[in-house]
C-alpha cells in the first residue's frame, strides 16, 4: 500500500492531537509507565557500545530538542494507523 506525502500529512494534522491525548491517558497506567521505563533502560544498554556518553554532554537546549523530536516521531507513528 502506499500512501501519497498529502494524505499522510492530512492523517497527521487530523490525528496528532488525538495521539499526544491518549498517551497522556496510558501515562496515567503505572503498568504502562513501568514498560517505558523497562524499554527505555534496555535501549540504553543496548546503544551503549555505539553511543557511549553522548547525551551526557548535550546542553539543555540540545536535550529538549531531541526529546521534542522523540515525541513528533510518536505522534507522526501514531497517526499511521489505517
Amino acid at each position: 500500500m502506499s500512501v501519497p506525502l498529502p494524505d499522510q500529512y492530512a492523517m497527521y494534522m487530523d490525528r496528532a492531537e488525538a495521539v499526544l491525548l491518549d498517551l497522556r491517558e496510558r501515562l496515567k497506567d503505572e503498568c504502562y509507565r513501568r514498560y517505558i521505563i523497562e524499554l527505555g533502560a534496555n535501549r540504553l544498554l543496548d546503544g551503549y557500545e555505539l553511543y557511549e556518553d553522548e547525551m551526557y554532554k548535550w546542553s539543555c537546549q540540545l536535550r529538549q530538542v531531541n526529546m521534542d523530536e522523540q515525541l513528533s516521531d510518536y505522534t507522526v507513528f501514531g497517526t499511521s494507523e489505517p
